[in-house]
């Protein structure tokens, strides 16, 4: 129980985080700088996972307990982009857009080429889904990896 209650609370992180980034951002700073940042932080979602799971346990429903609060976001931020049309201009509107800002640098670098065309706007919600499987696929990888070192 306590595991899975650290779980829950780990997958809040990145919403602290995102605030956090986004007074940074304040900063005269470019995209490109923040790439580390978002690397960074991809790489210290991974050892929380590994930190925090237990090998005994199956890794998809952990991996899904760390990341359910982002999929609860990301559920809101798909909601507001096709039901409402607009962004939420209250807490939690723009608590859907932190959560997905610490890594949201790095997933427009990778997938930019494939998803913007000098034709159409600029659609995020591609790139909140993406960020979103590379959060669960890290968890994964986590589990994976202390499940190796364990046996």
């Amino acid at each position: 129980m306590k595991k899975t209650t650290q779980l829950g609370f780990a997958g809040v992180l990145p919403l602290v985080i995102g605030k956090g980034l986004s007074l940074f951002m304040l900063l005269p700073i470019t995209g490109w700088m923040l790439l580390p940042i978002s690397t960074i932080l991809y790489f210290l979602w991974y050892r929380l996972a590994y930190r925090l799971f237990d090998e005994h346990r199956n890794l998809f429903i952990q991996s899904f307990l760390m990341c359910a609060f982002g999929l609860f976001m990301l559920l809101l931020l798909l909601f507001q982009e096709f039901a409402v049309g607009y962004r939420w201009p209250n807490i939690l509107g723009v608590s859907c857009q932190l959560y997905f800002l610490p890594g949201l640098s790095i997933t427009s670098f990778i997938l930019s080429p494939f998803l913007f065309s000098a034709t159409e706007a600029v659609r995020f919600w591609p790139l909140y889904l993406c960020e979103w499987i590379i959060l669960f696929i890290l968890c994964l990888i986590g589990g994976l990896m202390k499940r190796r070192d364990r046996f």
